[in-house]
């Protein structure tokens, strides 16, 4: 397991974002911008209640180059926010990388809710978070008797 693993407490969040190979200042955009505040840190925004989050980028880095890989492989230990996936990255292999996603998620991250987005969409954590938690435990089953809510 690579990425957002927790030790000791679960998260209330998890969030894998796929995004592409050469979408490297996309990348540093949203670790800059609306996931600032994640990577096992705790935000106190979540009607003052502490709640914690964390995001991985699921990028699909096979069949690149030595150099590519290399730069990829150094992006991801530098900034421990990606799992690399044996899959070439094109859109075809999308549902690969999204049950990837799911599947690091369930064997490596402990998370009350998990959230798959692409790069290209924002997210706004606290604010979920809060909705969630202001959904009672009965009637977030009667909601979504399945688990699952998509938006």
């Amino acid at each position: 397991c690579t990425g957002a693993e927790v030790a000791g407490q679960p998260l209330d969040l998890y969030v894998a974002i796929m995004v592409g190979v050469a979408a490297r200042e996309r990348r540093f955009s949203i670790r800059k911008g609306w996931a600032a505040e994640a990577r096992r840190h705790s935000c106190h925004s979540c009607r003052n209640q502490q709640c914690s989050w964390a995001y991985d980028f699921f990028v699909g880095a096979g069949g690149l180059s030595e150099e590519a890989r290399a730069s990829l492989e150094q992006e991801a230990a530098e900034q421990n926010d990606m799992v690399l996936l044996d899959v070439h990255d094109s859109y075809d292999a999308l549902t690969f990388k999204c049950l990837a996603a799911a599947q690091h998620a369930w064997s490596c991250v402990s998370a009350r809710y998990f959230v798959r987005l692409n790069s290209n969409n924002r997210l706004h954590p606290q604010l979920l978070l809060a909705f969630l938690r202001s959904i009672s435990r009965q009637n977030l089953q009667q909601l979504y008797p399945s688990g699952f809510a998509w938006g």
